[in-house]
């Protein structure tokens, strides 16, 4: 609902500052000599690298929700219509992946080009299944 995401809305500005001002300061950490790769250093610069780092996370995490809550909460025809048949896709995919990478493991080619081509198989085939099945239970129903 609107109301729910109403917080998030208020202020992409103040988490884009947040992100800034907590990245200005693991940068100070950085020049006073911390290094993450070293086995033994300060507690207190452990501790503040730590910090820092978590808080950068959640202001980025909060500047991506609100970004999101802003731009792309908005009716979008293809979106609603994956949503309405991803559990049927998520139903019949198994075999499918299944099936496809049983048809291409004998294939001379290298896995990554293999594993592009299961994704694309799977993604399809998913697809079309999902929406016959869909279709034909929707035609029986009265």
């Amino acid at each position: 609902s609107p109301r729910s995401i109403a917080p998030l809305q208020v202020a992409p500005g103040g988490w884009a500052v947040a992100a800034g001002l907590v990245s200005v300061g693991l940068l100070v950490l950085f020049a006073v000599g911390f290094r993450p790769e070293l086995p033994i250093q300060a507690a207190p610069i452990v501790l503040a690298h730590a910090v820092l780092r978590t808080a950068l996370a959640y202001a980025w995490l909060g500047l991506l929700l609100s970004l999101a809550a802003r731009y792309l909460n908005q009716p979008r025809p293809l979106a609603d219509h994956f949503a309405g048949v991803s559990y049927t896709v998520y139903l019949v995919h198994m075999p499918i992946v299944l099936a496809a990478q049983w048809t291409v493991a004998g294939w001379p080619l290298p896995v990554s080009r293999k594993a592009v081509l299961v994704f694309i198989a799977t993604v399809g085939l998913s697809w079309i299944t999902s929406h016959g099945l869909l279709l034909a239970a929707r035609q029986r129903l009265p």
